[in-house]
């Protein structure tokens, strides 16, 4: 028997006023019986925010873990943070690849309104990959406060992302604790900060999480 810890890359902040990345979803299984064989493990990367000038959401990669009697387990890759697309006009909506394991956040959204942040999958899926799987929403970001705009916190496989508030941007969801790989607690798979355009940007969860960028640097970070 094995105790299993399956971590996913976490997804990207997104650009201009943006939300931070979502931390990968995370699996934990205790006193799993492995037969005899061959097990297969593939380990996700974390991705890069997008370049200068690029407004693409990109996503974590998923981890698996395939058994010998061929049972697949799989911690998603975590959601992007959602970039507002200024000055190429304002996202309307939450983009589809914000979502993931644990979801990115929010950014600023149209007529200087407010984005919410994205939803978490990795409960949605199958077996026990769902039932033994943690992932959490992304916090959601907008105007706040006059020409003051802060995005969410990506989603941590411990915890959900901050919203945006009057003061600063959100701040990132915390990982998810464990002991398996070391005998002490260590937090997996925190979620980014929202970035702002102001210097009140938010810092990153527990567990591997980017603090979110401010001023001219307006990007949310990688979970």
């Amino acid at each position: 028997t094995c105790d299993i810890l399956i971590v996913a890359g976490g997804g990207a902040g997104g650009r201009h006023q943006a939300g931070g990345g979502g931390g990968g979803g995370v699996i934990v299984l205790s006193n799993v019986s492995l037969d005899t064989g061959s097990n297969t493990v593939v380990v996700g990367a974390s991705v890069s925010e997008p370049g200068e000038q690029q407004w693409n959401e990109n996503k974590g990669n998923d981890s698996t873990f395939t058994t010998a009697n061929s049972v697949v387990y799989t911690a998603k890759g975590g959601g992007a943070g959602n970039s507002s697309g200024y000055p190429h006009g304002y996202a309307s909506s939450v983009h589809q690849d914000s979502a993931g394991g644990s979801a990115g956040g929010g950014a600023r959204g149209p007529n200087d309104g407010t984005m919410p942040g994205a939803t978490a999958t990795q409960g949605n899926q199958s077996g026990a990959s769902g039932t033994y799987g943690f992932g959490f929403n992304g916090g959601g970001g907008g105007n706040s406060l006059g020409s003051w705009y802060g995005g969410g916190g990506g989603g941590g496989a411990g915890g959900a992302g901050g919203t945006a508030n009057s003061t600063i941007s959100g701040v990132g969801g915390v990982g998810k604790s464990n002991d398996f790989r070391t005998g002490s607690n260590v937090y997996y798979a925190g979620g980014g900060g929202g970035g702002s355009n102001s210097s009140s940007a938010n810092v990153g969860g527990n567990g591997g999480g980017g603090d979110g960028g401010g001023e001219s640097f307006e990007e949310g970070q990688t979970g």
